[in-house]
Formats: structure tokens, C-alpha cells, sequence
């Protein structure tokens, strides 16, 4: 059985910006909104968490600038490079139907229609037109559209995703 996580990394600090301890995050999410809403986050630092109170959001394109309590000039800032921001997993918002969060899906067996092991599902790459999945197969691996026509069933429970293989798809 698959053990659950229980933190997922939204952003890694990448420098100090600023002197008053802000620090520039690139967020590891779709949602990077979601820096605006939280309270406090995780600052994972070496595999060591410490539960931190954000002060201050801001978003400018593909980066946020975090202001967190306690880290009050640059050189505190420069320490946290390559930090990752974390959040509790249960802390989530609820998904819709055929929703799913990468990491739920990382690791689920793939098989054809009839149960035949394809390979495990090892990476989703975010594109503009649907997402694909990396899936690897032995020696080889495979990209996969996540598209309804090749998607049929995704079962967390029994930590598979069933596929219809068309041709060409494994070759």
C-alpha cells in the first residue's frame, strides 16, 4: 500500500529580495493564488519543517515575494535559498470530480482495458493544451495525453489508471 503523504511543497526559495527579508519564491503550483489566502506555510529547510506566520503576499507574474515573520533583513533572507514552501495536504481544498492532484497520481500502476500492466505513472508535465503523463515501462517510458479518449479510469483506491492504449501509443 501506498503511504500518504502529509506536506506538499507549493514554492522553493530562490533568493533574497529586497533588505527587509522578503524572499522570492517560484511557485511549484497551478495555483500560486493560493499564496494570497494562507496564513502560514512550512519552511522545509533540509528536510527539517518549521511552521511559519506569512506577513506579506506578493504576486508579480510567475513569482511571489513572501515577507515571513521573523526573518526581518536580507542576510536572514540569503539563508532560506532553496528552501521549500510547504503546506499540510489537509489543508487542500476539496477537489471536483476527475480532479486530481499530481501527487495523487505519481505512482499509480497504468494498464490497458484488459488489467495488462503498461508501466507506473513516474511524472505530469503542466501544458497549455492538457496535461501528459510520463509513463515508465522497463526500460522505456512513454508520454500519454491526459485526454478523455486515452483516460478512461482513474482509481485512487486501488492506485491504478486504466487506459485505452491506441495505436502507436507504445511504440
Amino acid at each position: 500500500m501506498v503511504q500518504k503523504k502529509e506536506f506538499i511543497s507549493i514554492g522553493a526559495v530562490t533568493k533574497a529580495h529586497g533588505i527587509k527579508g522578503e524572499i522570492g519564491v517560484k511557485p511549484l503550483t497551478d495555483e500560486p493564488e493560493q499564496f494570497t489566502l494562507i496564513k502560514s506555510v512550512y519552511l522545509n529547510i533540509n528536510n527539517s519543517r518549521t511552521l511559519v506566520e506569512v506577513e506579506k503576499v506578493r504576486l508579480q507574474q510567475n513569482f511571489i515575494i513572501l515577507k515571513l515573520a521573523h526573518i526581518n533583513d536580507r542576510t536572514a533572507a540569503e539563508q532560506l535559498k532553496g528552501a521549500l514552501i510547504e503546506r499540510e495536504i489537509s489543508e487542500l481544498r476539496e477537489l471536483e470530480d476527475n480532479e486530481y492532484y499530481v501527487f495523487d497520481l505519481i505512482g499509480l500502476e497504468v494498464k490497458d482495458l484488459d488489467g495488462n500492466l503498461i508501466g507506473e505513472l513516474v511524472d505530469v508535465m503542466i501544458l497549455p493544451a492538457n496535461d501528459v503523463y510520463v509513463i515508465r515501462g522497463g526500460e522505456k517510458e512513454f508520454l500519454v495525453p491526459a485526454i478523455q479518449d486515452i483516460v478512461k479510469k482513474i482509481d485512487l483506491d486501488r492506485n491504478e489508471m486504466l487506459i485505452y492504449p491506441m495505436n502507436g501509443l507504445f511504440e
